[in-house]
C-alpha cells in the first residue's frame, strides 16, 4: 500500500458520532477518483427506510450532507452541494462536483433524530507532485515606482490554484514592517483565462488624494521610502504543488504621478515588409502593460486585424509587436484606445483622480489612430 493510499485508509476510520445498529455502516466509494467519488451508508433500518421513503427529495438531502471539516467546525455548517439518491438498503451522497486534494471533508448521516448521527471523515491526499511552478515576473518591473501605483500583475509559468489568495502575497517596508491590508481584496479574484495571471489591486481607497479611507489610514505606499513585494512559496499551482521557491520584488517609491500618457509623444518605429520584425513603440514614460495589450490593435488596409504578440522591456518603456505572419508593405493604421493607463491608473482620456463629479465625457474620445507605412 503507498504512502496516499494507507493516509487515506487511516483518515476513512475518523468517525464522529456513533450508532448503536450494528449493519449500519458508512464508507466511500471510488475514494481514488475524486470526480466519482461517493459516500454510502447501508444497512438501513426499517425505520430509516421507512423515512427516506417517505422524504422529498430536499428532506431527502437534509438527511445525507457533506461539509468541509473546516466550515464544519466553524459552526458554519455550509455544506458541498451534493446528490442524494437511495435505492434498496442503501443510501448515496455523491459531490456535483470534483472534490480538491489536500482537504479535509465530513460526511454526516442522520434520518432519525433519537439517535446520534453517523458521520466519516476523509482526506484526498494531495498527489506527490515534484514543484515547478515559479513566478515568472511580477509587473510593473521597474525599480522605481509612482507613490499612487495603483496595481501589480504577478505572471506565474503554469497555471494557479485560486480562491484566498492574499494568505500568500504580503508587503512590507525594508526594514521588515508589514504594511497592513494595502490590497483590494475582493472574492471575485482578478485572474485571466489561463489562470496564469493575477491583477492585484492596491487599495484605491489609499491612493485616491481626498478619500476617508486615505485620511485616516494614510497612503499605502510612502515617496522615498523602500518596499518589497512577497509571494510566498507555500501558494500552490492548480496540480496542487508549492512553488519552486518565494519570489521578493524590491522597490523603492517616487513622486505621484497624476499625468495622462498621450499618445502623441509615443515613437514607433515600422518594420521592413516581408519580415516579421517587430512593430516598435517608445514610451516617455511606463505604461501598464496588460491595458497597452488589450488596448493596441494594428488593421491593414482592407481593415483587418493584424494577429500577433506583444512583448515589453526597458521597464515598460517599450513595446515590441510582433505578427504571426510576415508584414506586407502597405499603410496600417495603428488604433489606440483612450483606456490603455499608466502605472497610476491614469488613462488617455482620464486622469485616475477625476472627481465623479467633474464634467468628463469618456465616449468624446474612443480610440486615437496612428497611420504608419510599412515598405
Amino acid at each position: 500500500m503507498n504512502r496516499s493510499r494507507a493516509l487515506l485508509s487511516i483518515v476513512m476510520l475518523v468517525l464522529v458520532g456513533g450508532r448503536l445498529d450494528a449493519q449500519l455502516q458508512i464508507k466511500l466509494v471510488n475514494p481514488d477518483e475524486p470526480k466519482s467519488l461517493a459516500v454510502e451508508v447501508k444497512g438501513l433500518s426499517d425505520k430509516d427506510l421507512f423515512e427516506i421513503s417517505s422524504a422529498d427529495q430536499a428532506k431527502l438531502a437534509g438527511f445525507f450532507r457533506l461539509y468541509v471539516k473546516s466550515n464544519y467546525d466553524a459552526g458554519s455548517r455550509q455544506a458541498v452541494l451534493s446528490n442524494v439518491t437511495w435505492q434498496e438498503r442503501k443510501i448515496a451522497l455523491t459531490p456535483r462536483y470534483p472534490l480538491e486534494r489536500g482537504i479535509h471533508y465530513l460526511a454526516q448521516f442522520q434520518c432519525d433524530a433519537d439517535q446520534p448521527a453517523l458521520s466519516i471523515e476523509f482526506l484526498l491526499p494531495k498527489p506527490d507532485i515534484k514543484p515547478s511552478t515559479q513566478v515568472a515576473a511580477i509587473y510593473p518591473t521597474a525599480d522605481t515606482l509612482p507613490q499612487n501605483l495603483l496595481k501589480f500583475y504577478l505572471h506565474f509559468s503554469a497555471p494557479m490554484a485560486q480562491g484566498d489568495v492574499y494568505q500568500y502575497i504580503q508587503l512590507t517596508t525594508a526594514d521588515g514592517k508589514v504594511v497592513p491590508y494595502p490590497f483590494l481584496e475582493i472574492e471575485e479574484e482578478l485572474w485571466d483565462q489561463s489562470g496564469k495571471r493575477l491583477t492585484l489591486l492596491l487599495d484605491p481607497g489609499r491612493v485616491k488624494r481626498g478619500l476617508v479611507p486615505r485620511e485616516e489610514d494614510g497612503p499605502i505606499l510612502v515617496a522615498g521610502m523602500q518596499y518589497q513585494l512577497t509571494i510566498k512559496s507555500d501558494w500552490l499551482d492548480a496540480q496542487g504543488a508549492n512553488l519552486v521557491k518565494s519570489y521578493v520584488k524590491k522597490f523603492r517609491v517616487g513622486p505621484e504621478d497624476f499625468t495622462q500618457p498621450d499618445p502623441a509623444n509615443w515613437r514607433l518605429s515600422p518594420p521592413k515588409s516581408r519580415t516579421r520584425e517587430p512593430l516598435i513603440f517608445e514610451i516617455p514614460e511606463a505604461i501598464d502593460h496588460a491595458t497597452f495589450m488589450r488596448g493596441v490593435t494594428i488593421e491593414n488596409g482592407q481593415g483587418q486585424i493584424v494577429r500577433g504578440e506583444f512583448t515589453f522591456s526597458q521597464h515598460e518603456t517599450r513595446a515590441q509587436f510582433r505578427p504571426l505572419k510576415e508584414w506586407k508593405s502597405g499603410l496600417f493604421d495603428v488604433r489606440i484606445s483612450t483606456l490603455i493607463e499608466d502605472l497610476a491608473g491614469n488613462s488617455i482620456g482620464r486622469a485616475f483622480e477625476v472627481d465623479r463629479f467633474d464634467q468628463f465625457t469618456p465616449a468624446a474620445i474612443d480610440r486615437k489612430t496612428v497611420t504608419i507605412e510599412i515598405q
